[in-house]
């Protein structure tokens, strides 16, 4: 379902909260990857995308978030939620240890 909501809808409110993403430990987390990618490539300053791809990459792979994030902080510099989603990242990253 999460994987068809990416490709067909991937604006969907759903997609941007952790019931609409998948763990990395699960069985189709790599083609969700891939399907973002392909989504960013696609609409490359479509906001709510950027935000919704960021969010899921959160989850398995925070350097690709935080390129995400600052991606969209480029196209809408003066958003906060750009920002606060920098600062979940390396967080995020201090937590597990990935901080540089």
């Amino acid at each position: 379902m999460i994987l068809r909501l990416i490709q067909h809808y991937p604006k969907a409110a759903v997609l941007s909260v952790p019931f609409g993403q998948l763990e990395p430990s699960l069985q189709g987390y790599a083609e969700a990857e891939s399907l973002w990618k392909e989504q960013l490539h696609n609409h490359p300053d479509d906001l709510q995308i950027i935000r919704n791809a960021g969010n899921s990459f959160m989850l398995g792979n925070l350097d690709l978030a935080i390129s995400t994030f600052e991606h969209g902080k480029s196209i809408d510099p003066e958003n906060i939620v750009w920002d606060m989603a920098l600062a979940a990242c390396y967080n995020l990253k201090t937590i597990r240890g990935q901080a540089k």
